[in-house]
């Protein structure tokens, strides 16, 4: 559910060529992957890495895969839209399941470790969904990139016995918006997002009132165009990132005064701009070696 974006100025990576024997290979070594692990619940946000999973098991495995969608304030729009459209666009059947993290404190007091329990409810959901139905294997869209990043969520899924076959295969999202354009799925395109309680610094309570201010915030921008969006909340003090690319449209006075007239009226104490733009993993960075360690999962 990230997205790693290259600095200014860096030439782009060759997008990978569908029509290459090796990666066609690798797509075939993937279906007989998740083929082994017998029925298949995906838990689907409806991002880039979930709607490819889905897509997969869509054309190798169709009878023996559901998707889980796990509804919640602090999944972004760009995913439940993404998840609409997978429900309308492939055969398989999909389930919706409510999840409120903010019923949780070790969620809302915001630790470091705030993705490890959210992340244990989340799937808690989905795993009682396949036990349900019985369904052998839980696995989620983690991939090869996700592992450069602080993300003790992971820490949770392995501990329910979730698996992660872009990861154990080493996919990246470039190789599977590469196959997601090939076979003509909008998601091939679609910015890549994360929970919108990430937007919110460690040690801040999150409330639902803040975590829906960054949803309107961030719907304000998308509408106006922008395609990569964060609205960093701080103390209802509002920091925009977009994609590097499309920070010269941004730094446009009278856009600039219009941007923060309607997120002042939306409930904004104040709206600032970040100059570099969006970069993976800019809260985690602040985060020392010993903050984490002192950051306990009790």
């Amino acid at each position: 559910m990230s997205q790693t974006t290259q600095p200014a100025g860096a030439p782009r990576a060759a997008a990978p060529d569908v029509n290459d024997a090796g990666f066609q290979q690798k797509l075939a070594d993937l279906e007989d992957l998740l083929r082994s692990y017998g029925s298949i619940a995906i838990a689907c946000s409806g991002g880039v890495d979930s709607s490819f999973l889905a897509a997969v098991c869509d054309r190798c495995m169709p009878d023996r895969t559901v998707l889980v969608h796990v509804r919640s304030a602090m999944v972004p729009a760009v995913e439940r839209r993404g998840f609409e459209d997978l429900r309308g666009r492939l055969s398989l059947p999909a389930i919706e399941i409510e999840e409120d993290a903010f019923d949780d404190p070790q969620v809302t007091k915001n630790s470091p470790h705030r993705c490890y329990f959210c992340k244990f409810t989340e799937f808690g959901g989905v795993i009682d969904v396949a036990r349900e139905r019985g369904i052998e294997t839980v696995i989620d869209g983690s991939h090869s990139e996700d592992e450069g990043d602080y993300r003790p969520g992971l820490k949770a899924t392995a501990e329910l016995g979730v698996r992660s076959p872009l990861r154990e295969a080493g996919w990246t999202k470039a190789e599977e918006r590469a196959w997601l354009e090939a076979w003509g799925m909008p998601a091939a395109k679609q910015a890549s997002s994360a929970c919108l309680a990430s937007r919110i610094p460690y040690g801040e309570k999150i409330t639902r009132e803040k975590v829906e201010l960054v949803a309107r915030c961030e719907s304000y921008l998308e509408e106006l165009g922008f395609s990569v969006v964060r609205v960093r909340l701080s103390n209802f003090r509002a920091a925009i990132e977009v994609g590097p690319d499309e920070r010269a449209r941004l730094f446009d006075v009278d856009l600039l005064d219009r941007i923060d007239a309607a997120f002042r009226e939306l409930g904004c104490k104040d709206v600032l701009v970040r100059a570099r733009g969006y970069s993976q993993g800019s809260m985690n960075s602040a985060l020392s070696a010993e903050t984490i360690a002192a950051s306990t999962l009790t």
